[in-house]
């Protein structure tokens, strides 16, 4: 099957602090254009999908908010599926740590399951037809594989080629940077 979505990891993919990776928003209007459905991804729950949305419009890539998903915004979704509303995920998190003791067990961000379901509801599509595009083997390649998402990891963030020989999640492509993934679509995009 072709690849009809894209899952891009936010910092150290898309961008490094306040800059934009090599090739970052023009890959990203190409792929627009050519139909492509695109979702952001961030494990850090520090800010809104607003404020991410609105830093990704800042560096001139077209995001909407909905197509943001954080691990707090992907914990109030499974809250919300549980409980039927969305409370403040610091308390439901601080509460029952409190009371037993115990840390919570399950992680809601990458490489969770529920990060990369949530991605896929939003883009309306199976893994089978997305790709995850990451900087980090540990979570962003290993979130893929996991799931049945092609994995493509760029060298713009804190992987290196040697750290590609010890680890146990191997991507399916490598780019030194969002600037080739065009021409990788070619080959691997498309809408069958």
């Amino acid at each position: 099957m072709k690849v009809a979505g894209y899952i891009f990891d936010l910092d150290g993919t898309i961008y490094r602090g306040d800059r934009l990776t090599f090739g970052a928003c023009q890959t990203i209007r190409i792929l627009q254009k050519r139909g492509r459905k695109n979702v952001f991804l961030s494990n850090k729950p520090l800010f809104s999908r607003k404020a991410y949305a609105e830093k990704l419009w800042t560096l001139g890539i077209p995001a909407q908010e909905d197509e943001v998903i954080t691990s707090s915004c992907v914990l109030a979704r499974e809250l919300a599926k549980e409980d039927g509303e969305i409370p403040d995920a610091a308390a439901v998190i601080a509460a029952p740590q409190a009371t037993t003791g115990r840390k919570v067990e399950k992680i809601f961000g990458k490489p969770s399951r529920y990060m990369i379901q949530t991605a896929l509801e939003v883009l309306g599509l199976p893994p089978e037809k997305c790709a995850m595009v990451g900087d980090r083997l540990e979570t962003d390649i290993r979130t893929a594989k996991e799931n049945g998402l092609t994995a493509i990891l760029v060298f713009t963030g804190v992987t290196r080629p040697e750290d590609l020989r010890n680890s146990p999640f191997q991507p399916d492509y490598v780019l030194s940077s969002l600037a080739e993934l065009p021409a990788l679509d070619e080959k691997i995009g498309g809408d069958e």
